[in-house]
């Protein structure tokens, strides 16, 4: 997973998809970070479990 490659990937495992999700935060968000810097926000809510119902 690099640079342009976020969109439609296929892991036949957890352990697959699981080991993207961390190579991304590892390696491609730390090489690419100023490209991805000006999109990210501080700008977070803050959601309480008061604001959710939990069906069952």
């Amino acid at each position: 997973m690099g640079a342009g490659h976020t969109h439609n990937r296929y892991c036949r495992s957890q352990k697959q998809f699981a080991d993207a999700i961390l190579a991304f935060m590892r390696e491609t968000i730390p090489q690419e970070w100023t490209k991805f810097r000006d999109k990210v926000s501080d700008n977070f809510r803050v959601i309480t479990h008061e604001n959710f119902w939990v069906l069952k």
